[in-house]
């Protein structure tokens, strides 16, 4: 269950996939990074057995060799860590398709990239294109390599999420439903279901009950007032939804493709 202050209405939500880097550093490396860190390690095991007459000399190639693969590992880490900052720091179209463009030939990547590495990246550089579509066959492939089951669900909310955006509601309701018991999930990824459930007929009670136990943490966002507004216009309580349709647009639902 989510806790904390409420989700801020001036964060952009569109561009939040609520996966942090866990999900990746959790995640299978690609056989290459196992074989050079093996290498490194092993390089330095037979170099200490070929001197093992001379104990100091010996453990200081073993100790290089564990040393080497520990620094290795380190700026790979590192170096994965800046790749996600330089797309978390697109702000245009043309600047994701640049790094989309360059992403998967980066040495680092190739290398060192675990194999939900790529899905994740790319799935953020297109929401920022507004290829929602191709978003979520990324975030898809992101789920579909990762190991964990409580990660690939992350990665299958943000499927739903950009499902969402595309205003493919049929789909992202399927993707939703098969997720289970969403009440312990981020408030943001209820608020995308609820939204997606709006296009069902017969939905609207069980909508308002999730749109009004999100008010505590989602307060006045305006993706949540929005649906509110429809919400409650389909309920026949026009006066309330006039009301959440002025929060939503002061808060600036009319950016918000949704």
């Amino acid at each position: 269950m989510h806790h904390g202050a409420p989700v801020s209405a001036s964060i952009d939500i569109r561009f939040d996939d609520r996966i942090d880097s866990s999900c990746w550093r959790r995640a299978a490396r690609p056989a290459r990074a196992k074989l050079l860190m093996a290498s490194i390690l092993i390089g330095g095991l037979l170099l200490g057995s070929v001197t093992i007459r001379m104990i100091g000399v010996a453990a200081g190639f073993v100790l290089a060799g564990l040393i080497g693969a520990a620094i290795t590992w380190m700026w790979a880490q590192r170096s994965l860590h800046a790749v996600e900052a330089e797309v978390r720091a697109c702000t245009t179209a043309d600047a994701a398709r640049t790094l989309l463009g360059s992403l998967r030939a980066r040495r680092i990547v190739e290398w060192f990239g675990p194999v939900n590495f790529v899905p994740l990246m790319e799935g953020r550089l297109q929401l920022r294109i507004g290829d929602y579509r191709a978003a979520a066959a990324a975030y898809l492939r992101g789920a579909q390599a990762t190991g964990g089951k409580d990660d690939a669900r992350r990665f299958h909310a943000a499927e739903a999420h950009a499902l969402v955006l595309a205003g493919d509601h049929k789909r992202a309701l399927e993707r939703f439903e098969s997720m289970g018991d969403l009440s312990k999930l981020e408030p943001l990824v209820r608020l995308d279901a609820a939204v997606a459930a709006l296009s069902r007929q017969g939905s609207v009670a069980r909508v308002l009950e999730t749109l009004h136990a999100l008010d505590t943490d989602l307060g006045v966002h305006p993706r949540r007032q929005a649906a509110l507004a429809v919400a409650l216009h389909r309920d026949g309580a026009i006066d309330a939804a006039l009301a959440a349709f002025d929060a939503a647009q002061e808060g600036g639902a009319s950016d918000d493709p949704v």
